[in-house]
């Protein structure tokens, strides 16, 4: 993606993966209408892209691991710190086994997401041609969290509005 892109045109670009998290959340929905588990995944995901990704990212700089394993030794270090955190949320929260797996894959996943996106930022700025589009380091997270809510209010939504008019209507 051109780095002199709006903020607008990142966005767009980024409709087809927004888009996957709301047919998620929809999915979720229809498989465990409670509330626990799509918050679970729409607040671990945008966690996980704003601090758990950074915080991996600084921490392999910080001991200057970066070059070991010829820079894909972020996959271990992100998952090792995600599924610490996903952890220690459980011994605090008490998801059942199927709820910490989902959340340690979604919370995984956001963290690999948000090391890069911390590692792309700090190269644009040390390029000194641009400052990097804050706006999106932190909209992106948010959106991605956002369209799975979306996507699991729009069906809940939707069956709570039919069994209003079938109950008004009968």
């Amino acid at each position: 993606m051109d780095s002199y892109a709006s903020f607008t045109h990142r966005l767009g670009n980024t409709l087809p993966f927004l888009g996957c998290w709301f047919i998620a959340g929809l999915a979720i929905a229809i498989w465990n209408p409670g509330h626990m588990l799509i918050l679970t995944v729409s607040v671990g995901i945008t966690l996980a892209m704003l601090v758990l990704g950074p915080y991996a990212a600084a921490l392999m700089y910080l001991l200057r691991l970066q070059h070991i394993l010829g820079g894909y030794l972020r996959l271990p270090a992100c998952a090792l710190v995600a599924a610490t955190a996903a952890l220690i949320v459980d011994h605090i929260v008490g998801w059942s086994a199927l709820e910490l797996v989902i959340a340690c894959v979604v919370v995984v996943g956001g963290a690999i997401i948000g090391h890069d996106g911390a590692l792309a930022t700090l190269e644009i700025r040390e390029s000194g041609h641009e400052s990097p589009d804050y706006l999106m380091v932190v909209v992106f997270p948010l959106a991605t969290g956002l369209a799975a809510l979306a996507g699991y209010c729009t069906l809940v939504f939707g069956a709570g509005t039919y069994r209003l008019l079938g109950t008004v209507l009968s």
